[in-house]
């Protein structure tokens, strides 16, 4: 696999779907784990600093809180 400028918006949509396919599989610490690096993403600013608008995670409420409560989650 070749690696390239990745931007954090395509990061974090890319590690919701994983989120849910892991939860799917029943993979639950490895779900907990992505919602964690993937609601990192969503803190971090513009992939390219001289470029404000680019790689700036957008999302809304409810798959944040969702991400929260996977991260959260003690397997239980």
């Amino acid at each position: 696999m070749k690696r390239g400028l990745a931007f954090n918006d395509q990061l974090f949509r890319w590690n919701v779907v994983f989120a849910r396919v892991a939860g799917l599989l029943g993979e639950r610490e490895a779900q907990r784990r992505n919602a964690r690096a993937t609601l990192k993403l969503a803190q971090k600013g513009p992939t390219l600093p001289h470029k404000p608008d680019i790689g700036v995670v957008r999302t809304d409420k409810e798959t944040l809180a969702w991400l929260r409560r996977l991260a959260a989650d003690a397997g239980e």
